[in-house]
């Protein structure tokens, strides 16, 4: 059920997904951000790499402990047709110290802008934060999400558009909100998943339609830098044309990749 602006939102319990959401003030999703999710676009009423992520959803909540219903699947209305989705799996009740075996589950859903040809056209504004994060459970997507989000603040507050992150050796892992590929020495790279890096949707796209050297970065790296997209669910692929008040010079590699994303997966 949607009120005003809020998001539609759904609790899943004995393999149905019931309307309307409330994460209890007991759930230690709440109490301490011990959940894992996933975020997915919705286009035309339908998931996008539906079964990605629903499987990385399940890796999550393994890593994490958390019990995983063998009937999951995502809800089948969503009461939009074009917005971003999430999945979240809590810890359920108990102290930071009992088992986590009565996981509740949610799915919540929301009006989102996708960028459009102009907004890639244009492309992102980037920066480096250059203080360290340490994502619980690596690189799956938890309730920890503050650093990043204060990374994207920061960026915001520069008159960017988003933050580059390095893990706490100094390498570079990701954008706050998003996974990285950099075109450099002739080929596209992108920091490992050693690194602290998210096994994203959009990257793991990447990684099938081009050849890609997983490596790790150092900042000194970026001055090497040729071209660079963003990968997320909400963006897809996104060309970068600025890294630190540096111009790139071969933006137009990252905008064909941009498109070769949009025409087969938003488009088809």
């Amino acid at each position: 059920m949607k009120r005003g602006t809020d998001p539609f939102g759904w609790t899943y319990g004995e393999g149905i997904w019931r309307d309307g959401a409330m994460v209890p003030l007991s759930d230690r999703g709440f109490r301490y951000g011990m959940s894992v999710f996933e975020s997915f676009a919705l286009r035309r009423g339908r998931v996008v790499f539906a079964d990605e992520h629903m499987l990385r959803l399940r890796q999550a909540a393994e890593a994490a402990g958390f019990s995983f219903p063998e009937s999951l699947a995502f809800p089948t209305t969503w009461g939009l047709q074009d917005g971003m989705g999430r999945l979240y799996i809590t810890a359920g009740d108990g102290t930071f110290l009992d088992p986590t075996d009565r996981s509740r589950i949610f799915a919540m859903a929301e009006e989102t802008r996708f960028p459009d040809r102009e907004d890639r056209a244009r492309g992102l504004r980037v920066g480096l934060c250059r203080a360290p994060v340490c994502g619980a459970l690596g690189g799956w997507k938890t309730g920890n999400y503050w650093s990043h989000v204060q990374a994207l603040v920061e960026a915001k507050a520069q008159g960017l558009d988003e933050n580059l992150l390095l893990n706490t050796g100094g390498g570079l892992v990701s954008a706050a909100m998003a996974n990285v590929f950099f075109w450099r020495e002739g080929g596209w790279q992108t920091p490992a998943l050693e690194t602290g890096a998210r096994d994203g949707v959009v990257r793991a796209w990447v990684l099938r339609q081009r050849p890609v050297m997983e490596s790790v970065f150092l900042p000194e790296d970026l001055e090497s830098i040729q071209a660079c997209v963003l990968t997320n669910s909400r963006l897809g692929v996104m060309p970068v044309t600025e890294i630190e008040g540096r111009l790139l010079p071969e933006s137009e590699r990252a905008q064909e990749l941009a498109a070769a994303y949009h025409d087969e997966i938003i488009s088809a």
